[in-house]
């Protein structure tokens, strides 16, 4: 499988942009050349960069640490994913936080310029540039934080299943009119005893 790296933008303040969603990159060469064990920290508050178009900021801190094969990278990360709530189907922002750890390997030997062996399982990689990019797995561990079947409000009263209206909007009349039938002989029942 061949990956297609999207056109890469760059913002007034450095950063990489693709369509307004940043990409985090970090120049991990000099790190890649020290003993294993050397780390760098890294503090970030990217407001109005997701890695959603339609996502809460990202903020957070990572440590990026030099590992016998490459880089550990172990973060503490807040931000929030688009959903769809479901119960009544509105868009909404999820706010999610989580802790990343994973190892990236590097493509290429930082010393000798090399081209390393693929590694044997799918994994994280560092680009021939000595560049980390955490958006994937940043995006990835975000969705993977978020909840089976999130909610836009704790209390959402969900669609009317009759005529799809949204009940937090505003009620409709088919809930007064409608009896489920599995308790349509109970009704009746009542209705013999009301009216003795």
């Amino acid at each position: 499988m061949t990956a297609v790296k999207s056109p890469r933008i760059m913002s007034h303040d450095g950063k990489v942009l693709v369509c307004g969603v940043v990409i985090m990159l970090f120049n991990v060469s000099q790190l890649l050349k020290s003993s294993s064990g050397e780390e760098r920290r890294y503090t970030f508050q990217e407001e109005g960069r997701r890695f959603q178009d339609e996502a809460a900021d990202i903020r957070g801190s990572a440590r990026l640490m030099r590992s016998l094969q490459g880089i550990l990278v172990m973060a503490e990360i807040e931000t929030g994913i688009a959903c769809s709530c479901s119960r009544c189907l509105g868009k909404f922002v999820l706010p999610v936080s989580f802790h990343m750890e994973e190892e990236f390997l590097p493509e290429i030997d930082v010393d000798t310029g090399v081209r390393l062996s693929p590694p044997p399982e799918p994994s994280y990689t560092i680009d021939p540039h000595h560049m980390l990019d955490l958006s994937d797995a940043l995006g990835q561990y975000a969705i993977a934080a978020a909840p089976m079947k999130p909610l836009c409000a704790a209390d959402c009263k969900g669609l009317c299943p009759t005529c799809g209206q949204n009940m937090n909007q505003d009620p409709c009349d088919c809930a007064a009119t409608q009896v489920d039938s599995h308790w349509a002989k109970l009704e009746g029942l009542g209705l013999q005893l009301r009216n003795g």
